[in-house]
């Protein structure tokens, strides 16, 4: 998405520089496109948006109004989704530790999906005092490839999945109602969501869910789904080819499908950067023009404490203004006291100076929930539609000291 010059410079004179910007129609689009594709692959498919991907309630809402269920990874992520009122029924609950927000999760219906023999024991007594079997699902780890996700869940190439499902159906407390994987992220095979399909499948049929039961059950194939922009640093882009998201989909459908799994039983999909990552820039303006080692360099007031994914993944950068013919390369840096931040190396940005504005695209995903408030505050994040005036998404840590609460003079 690009703006007037006269426009972002009305923009941060507003909020103040840097600015978050979530694109809400771009958002919309895509939320609308990906939900379309999918159903016309997996009739019976839903999509739980991934909250710790991009927090920001604003575009949480955005997507629940777009027909997103919720997945929550931790009990602040949960009571979010409950305070948007989201329906207990529409939230997904993953994670490690799931803390207090369990107990209502299991009574009220949401998918809980356990991750360890701590989590089933937990789930047992909740639904023990709470007197009436609650549904649950088990997530599991299974070696794909080079993908290092064995953290999470119960080994399904060990047997212990199997043994944990059993468990469950052995418990006059738990019902079994589904299972759940995330094999990776940025996953450019997908071949490998079809082999991790079926396996899931035949576990589906070994553990016998939905035999016994008027609900069919579910198998969610989480999230992952690689997207364009989001280059890795050292990576050439002309060897990061990305596949079509209906690829991906067709690629879970057919591993379904070669295990014979019943056509309603339904599938839970958890994509998170694939619907965000484009959807959010930060403009931020050029304070400093350098010479480092002999290279052009730029400094700009934002930095990698809120864009993080910089250490990671080349960022798109331009200038906000008419294009420039001249090929000049630059260096971007940050404001921080650290060596470390730097934003992208040999970018093509034309001639600069001190006051021009640069946005940085594609940082929708895993911005926001990892920023810290490193020397400077965490900035704004607005929600731009496009005619009348922006939404406050997020006001950021603006306006409050970086040290406060260090000292009962600052506040």
């Amino acid at each position: 998405m690009r703006l007037p010059l006269s426009d972002v410079e009305a923009l941060l004179d507003e909020f103040g520089s840097p600015l978050f910007v979530v694109w809400e129609k771009e958002l919309r689009h895509k939320a609308h496109r990906v939900l379309q594709k999918l159903r016309a692959e997996i009739p019976n498919g839903v999509c739980a948006y991934s909250y710790k991907t991009n927090p920001v309630l604003g575009v949480c809402t955005i997507l629940h109004q777009e027909g997103y269920l919720a997945e929550a990874v931790s009990t602040p992520e949960y009571r979010a989704a409950r305070r948007m009122e989201v329906a207990p029924n529409q939230i997904v609950l993953n994670g490690p530790y799931k803390g207090s927000a369990m107990q209502e999760a299991l009574i009220t219906g949401a998918l809980v999906n356990l991750d360890s023999e701590a989590d089933l024991a937990d789930a047992e007594d909740i639904c023990h005092q709470h007197g009436e079997a609650c549904g649950v699902g088990i997530r599991v780890n299974t070696a794909i490839g080079d993908l290092p996700w064995s953290k999470f869940g119960f080994s399904l190439d060990s047997g212990d999945a199997l043994a944990a499902c059993r468990r469950v159906t052995q418990s006059p407390w738990l019902r079994l109602r589904g299972l759940h994987v995330h094999i990776g992220t940025n996953i450019l095979d997908a071949e490998l969501y079809r082999i991790v399909a079926a396996r899931l499948a035949v576990l589906f049929r070994d553990a016998g869910i939905g035999r016994d039961d008027a609900d069919s059950g579910y198998v969610d194939c989480g999230g992952g789904f690689a997207v364009e922009d989001a280059i890795p640093i050292g990576v050439d882009p002309e060897e990061w080819r990305v596949p079509r998201t209906e690829d991906y989909f067709a690629a879970i459908r057919s591993g379904l499908c070669d295990e014979g799994l019943e056509p309603d039983v339904t599938v839970v999909l958890e994509p998170g950067r694939l619907i965000v990552a484009n959807a959010m820039s930060l403009l931020t303006r050029v304070v400093a023009l350098k010479t480092i080692d002999g290279r052009r360099s730029v400094i700009v007031d934002g930095g990698v404490n809120i864009v993080p994914s910089a250490h990671y993944m080349k960022h798109p950068i331009r200038v906000v203004r008419a294009d420039d013919p001249s090929e000049n390369i630059w260096d971007v840096y940050g404001p921080l006291c650290t060596q470390y931040d730097v934003l992208s190396v040999g970018v093509r940005l034309g001639t600069l100076a001190k006051g021009d504005i640069l946005q940085v695209d594609c940082v929708g995903a895993y911005t926001i929930g990892f920023a810290a408030q490193f020397a400077y505050p965490r900035p704004a994040v607005i929600l731009w539609r496009g005619g009348g005036r922006p939404r406050v998404a997020n006001p950021g840590d603006v306006g409050r000291h970086v040290c406060q609460g260090l000292h009962p003079g600052w506040n």
